[in-house]
């Protein structure tokens, strides 16, 4: 077997290996892989794997990150505290997973373990309040401890802490942390029924404009709603009329304040009959009350 070494670059004839850097090309099965990109010949098989794909990869991972930190924040992560501030923060928190193991679930062994450093830390943390008296060694010692302190409590926050449905958001509180309300707010209620407008187009479309006060000339969209809901059915003219949005069979939304029902040219001559309200679909869902119901012959 033949081998060439090119500074960082390996070149291996023999079993068709060629590697360049991070770049490497198999012949022998006719595979090819550039770095992030590969491509596979023989098959008749060609796969990129792009860096496009890559970074969303990242950003998924970013988001299932950013979903588990916005369910709880550790006190103990994302920025410096300061020694003060870390030294009331770690008690008032390693007080609560003491007294709270057993409604918890935390496991005794790992609970005693941040006991134990906490009572190595806070006679250091007490030392070097002295500026008179400590020396250059107690405050290393001190910032030694707790580095190792902190990044423990952040572990153990991490897997015991942050995601444990035993524990009541206003104990999360206590212990230091802060949590975010991640169930979206109500939007207003929506009181409003809307002013609509039916008219013929031809061709069996109806042209539907709504608006939130009689007065205003241009369609317009409830404030407070995203789209108009709308339930509707076609009938002989002198049926009896629907009394009931529940007794129209066909229904939709539309997120504009105009817009067009397709009723069909095969329906020229019935009459549509509709009921029409302002709707925010979004979670939780707020609902406007229906209209009377509204008719027009299609046209």
């Amino acid at each position: 077997m033949n081998t060439v070494v090119f500074g960082l670059r390996t070149v291996v004839f023999g079993s068709n290996t060629v590697v360049f850097g991070l770049r490497t090309v198999v012949f022998g099965l006719r595979t090819v892989v550039f770095g992030l990109n590969t491509v596979v010949h023989g098959v008749n098989t060609v796969v990129f794997v792009l860096k496009s794909t890559i970074r969303c990869q990242l950003c998924s991972d970013n988001k299932e990150r950013e979903d588990i930190f916005m369910k709880t924040t550790s006190p103990f992560g994302r920025g410096h505290i300061n020694d003060d501030s870390f030294f009331n923060k770690q008690g008032i928190y390693v007080n609560g997973v003491v007294a709270n193991q057993a409604a918890w679930g935390l496991p005794a062994g790992r609970v005693t373990a941040l006991s134990a450093r906490r009572a190595e830390y806070e006679p250091l943390y007490l030392k070097v309040q002295d500026r008179n008296t400590r020396t250059r060694a107690d405050v290393a010692a001190h910032r030694d401890k707790r580095t190792i302190y902190e990044k423990e409590l952040r572990e153990f926050h991490d897997e015991w802490i942050a995601n444990n449905s035993a524990i009541p958001a206003e104990q999360k509180l206590i212990l230091g942390g802060r949590v975010r309300d991640i169930a979206p707010s109500p939007g207003a209620p929506i009181t409003d029924v809307p002013y609509v407008k039916l008219s013929g187009l031809g061709g069996g479309d109806i042209e539907v404009r709504c608006k939130v006060t009689e007065d205003r000339t241009m369609p317009s969209m409830h404030p407070d709603a995203n789209v108009v809901e709308f339930r509707y059915i076609l009938l002989e003219t002198g049926d009896v009329p629907p009394s009931d949005p529940e007794d129209c069979p066909k229904g939709d939304s539309s997120t504009k304040a105009k817009f067009v029902i397709k009723a069909g040219a095969k329906n020229e001559g019935k009459r549509l009959w509709g009921f029409f309200r302002w709707l925010n679909n979004r979670r939780p869902r707020q609902e406007g009350s229906w209209t009377n119901a509204i008719s027009v012959i299609v046209g």
